[in-house]
């Protein structure tokens, strides 16, 4: 590996100096490993989560997005690295160490890189490959104006756009929605936390217009208001509430095992894109309540443990 990158560097090397590189290469990093072996478990316990602080944020996110037909250009890769390496330094320096909070920033950083530096392209008139294109075709996607993502009427076509693209899938968000509510009021013993509590019934209630639109609603305002809705549910019920439960419990795995299932349910309900642009913005939001409220709560599969012990 080492003697390609030096090929690379230097197109003209000879080959007894690249087989020298890798040789002195081999040793070095070779002799760092030893010494990581032999040294204290601190060195190593900090050397490994330093490694996957960078290492996943950096890596993760790319490789999901274009396994799900997701192209780009090499500048969105670039700054999603960057952004992917400020993240994880950030996270490193609030926590005060390498942990799974460096990780999850990195990895919401290297979105907000990539996917920004995608956008911002594409409003600038560079010619992007569509999304839903399974090779490089012809087809672009031209953003006119940055007041398009200002304009109600817009937002309310936008909506509807997406969920006829990909299903409307109401009855069943509902039903998930509430399913996951009552879940989380079982596992979080939800006096812990007002703003939970608060969370929960927002959802239940986002969740019930769609158990009772067919019956109580006209049928224009299904077609017309429910698409944008159906959004702000998956917004507040799947990814808010999991992120708030998330930093709340200090990176819980139980939690962070939440975020994934809910993460991935939104992308079955409603495809990659509005996964991507929800995940950012609850994951804002979120951070702005746990920033602002600074709440903490003991998880109750951890405090029955707890209570156990002692």
């Amino acid at each position: 590996m080492c003697a390609y990158i030096v090929k690379k560097l230097f197109p003209k090397i000879s080959s007894k100096a690249e087989l020298l590189a890798a040789r002195v290469s081999l040793i070095l990093v070779s002799g760092f490993a030893a010494h990581m072996a032999l040294s204290n478990n601190e060195s190593l316990y900090f050397g490994t989560w330093a490694v996957l602080s960078f290492w996943n944020p950096i890596m993760f996110l790319p490789l999901c997005v274009g396994f799900l037909g997701f192209y780009t250009n090499g500048r969105s890769f670039k700054a999603g690295c960057v952004a992917a390496i400020i993240g994880a330094i950030l996270g490193c320096y609030i926590s005060g160490e390498f942990s799974n909070m460096s990780k999850l920033i990195g990895i919401s950083f290297s979105a907000i890189g990539l996917f920004g530096m995608h956008y911002w392209q594409k409003a600038n008139g560079v010619l992007m490959t569509s999304i839903k294109s399974k090779r490089h075709s012809s087809r672009f996607i031209k953003i006119n104006s940055w007041h398009d993502y200002f304009n109600f009427n817009k937002l309310l076509k936008s909506s509807e756009s997406l969920v006829t693209e990909h299903g409307r899938n109401y009855f069943i968000a509902g039903v998930v929605g509430w399913i996951i509510v009552l879940l989380g009021m079982f596992l979080t013993g939800v006096g812990h936390s007002h703003v939970v509590v608060g969370l929960y019934i927002i959802s239940s209630l986002l969740c019930a217009v769609f158990l009772i639109n067919e019956c109580f609603m006209p049928l224009k305002l299904i077609d017309k208001y429910l698409p944008l809705h159906f959004h702000l549910t998956l917004v507040v019920s799947f990814i808010i509430t999991a992120q708030y439960l998330l930093l709340i419990s200090n990176f819980d795995q139980l939690w962070l095992l939440n975020v994934l299932i809910c993460t991935m349910i939104v992308y079955l309900l409603a495809g990659i894109r509005v996964t991507i642009v929800i995940s950012i913005i609850g994951f804002m939001i979120a951070g702005f309540l746990n920033f602002t409220f600074q709440e903490v709560f003991l998880p109750m599969h951890n405090l029955q443990l707890y209570t156990l012990c002692f």
